[in-house]
């Protein structure tokens, strides 16, 4: 979690990140000329929240507007400064849970990375005895003019 105060003024790449996910989406990747004003613009929601819905006058981005105003805490994740749009466009495309470090770090692990543990049972089949596969050769592979 980056503190707004310390956001760069500079160019580059932003991720932020929702408390809880709002629908689909558990955060939000931009890019912008400025990160700091960027940021603020996108936390300035107050006329959207006297409206009850987006506005145009609001320059932030909609799906940041509507995860504050349901109640969400924002924070920016990650910041890339000098990053460009082909940046932005290859994080979009790998999907915010694997770009965001706060989704990353809640996400249990998927279960091909989970160690063996020496304790587990074999695989049993019905009557108790061991799974074995017996491999036949199957007659489909020959030829016909053989």
């Amino acid at each position: 979690m980056i503190p707004l105060a310390e956001l760069p003024t500079t160019d580059g790449v932003y991720v932020i990140h929702f408390s809880a996910p709002l629908a689909h989406a558990r955060g939000y990747v931009g890019w912008s000329a400025d990160i700091a004003r960027r940021i603020a613009e996108h936390l300035d929601v107050q006329r959207c929240a006297d409206a009850g819905f987006h506005v145009a006058s609001h320059r932030g981005s909609p799906l940041v507007c509507a995860a504050v105003r349901a109640g969400r805490s924002v924070t920016v994740a990650q910041v890339y400064p000098g990053g460009d749009r082909g940046l932005e466009r290859r994080l979009h495309n790998r999907h915010h849970p694997r770009v965001c470090v706060e989704c990353r770090s809640q996400r249990p692990p998927r279960p091909r990375q989970l160690p063996m543990s020496a304790a587990s049972p074999p695989l049993l089949v019905e009557g108790g005895r061991s799974l074995t596969v017996e491999v036949r050769p199957c007659g489909l592979n020959r030829s016909r003019f053989a």
